[in-house]
Order: structure tokens, then C-alpha cells, then sequence
């Protein structure tokens, strides 16, 4: 299974821009429509999803055997307890948000990624050759994307991203925007410029930037902002279920109401 858990990384070390989807909603029919809808990644979103231990040990293994897909998953939070607990899943990384120290990146990084760059799995002869290279390829399979969700994190890019266990970035723009917004007095206006510095550190710490985007390409403003990321992750489908009830709603109501055309 190696090679279905690194054909992210893949992606991302060759510039083909893959494109995945965010999911809350726990349910094997939902994971089986997203898997073979052509995306190339899904992301179990277990801060604001409603998976538990036992769903998420279950939709990481029928993502990696039964569609041949890598998984993600986004911790609960930034706790080496959350990262423990779904460190040794069936997924291609994680994604971890709420970070608000440096200390916090370096015990992530120990935490999950193998000797040499963390300190996982230290004790396994580390200076026998073969064990070494186990232990390469398996920091080679597991992405590990630190979301920038807070002032501290946007503030100290350029170190959280000289961190060789630290593969990438993951940012929400509408996050990011909630919470500096207060702190830094910005307005939405000023989101475009935050983000052109996020890509523009991760491009020179040759990390990756993986962007959630709320649209759906449809629009112009999508298209034009997909392009300049790594990977693009499409919004959940709780969102996207909720809009197709709006609109199939909205136009049931056109046609009784007879402003149908």
C-alpha cells in the first residue's frame, strides 16, 4: 500500500496541483461518492467533524484498500495526545491546527515524524543501515502540514518552515481572517496579501501550500486563485449538501410562487 499512501506527495514534488476534498460528515456512502468523484486526496476533518476514534480507524483503511486514495487527517487539536491518537492510521499525513508555540512544533515533529528528523521509533537500531532507510521512507510517506490559523503561526512562518519534519502550510483564508482580525485591526481586503506571504515563504523554504478554497471553480476569483498553490482542498460536503438544498429549495419556491422563467 506505499505506494497509494505517497501519490500526494508525489503530486505535490512534481507540480501536478492535486485537488481534494474536506470531509465532516461520517458516513460510508458520502466517503464512496467523494473517492470516486476523480479527486486525488481526501481530508477526515476531525476538529470540526463528527468523527470518533473507531469511524476515523475505519474511513482512513477503506480510503487507503478499498479506493486506492490517500487520506489526511486534521487533528482535534494541536496536543500530542491528538496526534497520538491518530498518528499510526492508514492516512498519507496529517494536518495539525491551533499551534501557538515553537515548542509545540518541535514535540509535533517528535512526536510524529521517525528517526532521524522527530524521534519516533528511535530505539530501533538507528545506526543499522536498513533501519535508517525504513525509517527515511517512512518520513517520506507521512506528510505533516501545520495550519495557519492564528497570529503566532503567520508570525513565525519563516521558522516554523526551516523545520525539515515540517512538509507544509495548510491555510483557510476565512480562519486565518477570524482570527487576526481583531488583533491586527485588518479587513477581508487584506487576506490577498497574508496569503501571497504564506506562498511566498513555503515557495522559498520549498515546503508545500495547501489551500482550502470555499469555491467551486465556478467563479472567476476561484479559478485564478486555484492555480497559485500546491493543492487545493474543495469545501466540505456539508456545505456543498446544504447549497444544493438551497438551491433545489429556492427554485421550488420560484415555481409555486410562478417567478419561474
Amino acid at each position: 500500500m506505499y505506494q497509494y499512501l505517497t501519490k500526494l506527495r508525489k503530486k505535490l514534488e512534481t507540480g501536478s496541483k492535486p485537488y481534494g476534498a474536506l470531509l465532516e460528515l461520517d458516513h460510508p456512502r458520502i466517503l464512496d461518492a467523494v473517492c470516486g468523484s476523480g479527486m486525488h486526496f481526501v481530508i477526515l476533518d476531525n476538529e470540526k467533524g463528527i468523527f470518533d476514534d473507531k469511524s476515523l480507524q475505519k474511513r482512513t483503511k477503506a480510503t487507503l484498500v478499498d479506493y486506492r486514495m490517500p487520506a489526511l487527517v486534521r487533528t482535534q487539536n494541536s496536543s500530542l495526545e491528538a496526534v497520538a491518537k491518530v498518528e499510526n492510521l492508514h492516512t498519507a499525513g496529517l494536518i495539525v491546527p491551533q499551534v501557538t508555540e515553537l515548542d509545540q512544533v518541535t514535540a509535533i515533529i517528535n512526536e510524529y515524524k521517525c528517526f532521524p528528523l522527530g524521534l519516533k521509533y528511535q530505539d530501533l537500531i538507528p545506526h543499522d543501515p536498513l533501519t535508517l532507510q525504513t525509517l527515511e521512507r517512512w518520513n517520506e510517506q507521512f506528510l505533516l502540514f501545520l495550519e495557519c490559523d492564528s497570529p503566532f503561526l503567520y508570525d513565525n512562518l519563516e521558522t516554523i518552515t526551516a523545520w525539515e519534519g515540517v512538509d507544509g502550510i495548510y491555510v483557510r483564508p476565512h480562519t486565518l481572517y477570524t482570527a487576526t482580525k481583531a488583533e491586527r485591526h485588518i479587513s477581508m481586503l487584506d487576506i490577498p496579501d497574508m496569503l501571497d506571504h504564506i506562498k511566498a515563504i513555503c515557495k522559498e523554504r520549498g515546503k508545500y501550500c495547501l489551500f482550502y478554497e470555499t469555491g467551486d471553480g465556478s467563479d472567476i476569483a476561484s479559478r485564478l486563485t486555484w492555480g497559485h498553490y500546491d493543492a487545493v482542498v474543495c469545501r466540505s460536503e456539508f456545505q456543498l449538501l446544504r447549497d444544493s438544498y438551497l438551491s433545489i429549495s429556492s427554485t421550488i419556491n420560484k415555481i409555486l410562487s410562478g417567478d419561474d422563467d
